[in-house]
């Protein structure tokens, strides 16, 4: 008789839905991600699901602080981040999220499985691999400050960037998974912020005299200095015309006219670079190389002509091209 009751028991059981998986109320969500799932494909399966599920939370969470931390940035640079940053965010620790024995009920091949992330064990897990770039932007950081011109202290602003990103998938996953941002990441995010609000300053304040250089005194040297200073401006940079300057940056453009006749013709072109110097005068901090505008002029007339029209085809928007990726190595562009 016992023994039927037994067997009439685990019958019942077997035909009903599965009973709520034990209690997640042993795992407070201050402490623990928890997520539960359903299968009807046996407990494996749930128990995947379940830890799938952890995951996902993780990849949502992720996702919201994003959008709130790039919503300054606007745009398609606020876009470009988020996807930079979701990219490597992926949760790459799976062997952390577990599914306790007593969180799975299954009834047949109908299952119910509970999986939880202890934040604190994770957490640690995951600041040891912040370590590394975390203290690169912090030395980096420092030495921005301490640099005593504008081209080192954007070539310490870059390796900070490089740092920034390789820590900031990391800094969002700390913060979902420890439910806030850990004091370090806090620090660090501030010390980022710092250096942004620094490098802002940096450009308003900084001016840039386009001096005359060694270009040929007639329209071709006129048109480089103007598109140079038209294309300097376009990326965000205050930029004039003058014979000399007294602070600030010097752009000392160089280059000379070079004229050989083809099979369309002569034609002319100016192979354009510029010295990047303090004012009012000191050794050049670094050179510009703009040979990728390719200025040429070509004829079927004369030289004269040649150079007329190498002349017309200098302008900011062909200097523009080259402009933006021969300064960011140099000053502090966003």
């Amino acid at each position: 008789m016992r023994a039927a009751l037994v067997a009439l028991a685990a019958a019942s059981f077997t035909a009903g839905p599965p009973a709520r998986a034990g209690d997640p109320g042993a795992y407070p969500p201050d402490r623990y991600l928890v997520a539960e799932a359903e299968s009807e494909e046996g407990r494996a399966a749930a128990e995947a699901a379940a830890r799938a599920g952890v995951a996902a939370q993780i990849s949502a969470r992720i996702d919201a602080t994003l959008e709130v931390e790039t919503r300054s940035e606007g745009g398609q640079e606020g876009q470009k981040i988020r996807a930079h940053v979701r990219s490597r965010s992926t949760f790459a620790h799976g062997e952390l999220i577990e599914v306790p024995p007593d969180l799975v009920r299954c009834a047949g091949r109908r299952c119910v499985a509970t999986a939880v992330l202890d934040r604190q064990r994770a957490d640690a897990i995951l600041a040891e691999a912040y370590g590394e770039p975390a203290g690169r932007l912090r030395r980096a950081a420092e030495a921005a400050e301490r640099a005593p011109s504008i081209v080192g202290y954007t070539r310490h602003l870059r390796e900070a960037d490089r740092a920034w990103a390789d820590l900031r998938p990391l800094a969002s996953q700390r913060q979902v998974i420890a439910g806030a941002a850990p004091a370090d990441v806090a620090a660090d995010r501030a010390q980022r912020a710092a250096l942004v609000a620094g490098r802002d300053r940096r450009l308003t304040a900084l001016r840039l005299a386009v001096l005359p250089g060694s270009l040929p005194a007639d329209a071709v040297g006129t048109a480089a200095r103007d598109a140079l200073v038209g294309a300097l401006t376009r990326a965000g940079l205050a930029a004039q015309r003058a014979d000399a300057c007294v602070d600030g940056l010097a752009i000392v453009p160089a280059g000379e006219i070079t004229c050989d006749t083809g099979s369309f013709g002569p034609r002319c072109a100016l192979p354009l670079t510029a010295e990047v110097q303090p004012c009012p005068g000191g050794p050049p901090l670094a050179t510009l190389d703009l040979r990728g505008a390719k200025l040429t002029g070509v004829s079927p007339h004369t030289e004269a002509d040649a150079r007329a029209r190498l002349a017309a085809r200098i302008t900011a928007d062909r200097l523009a091209e080259v402009v933006p990726d021969a300064v960011h190595p140099i000053l502090p562009l966003p």
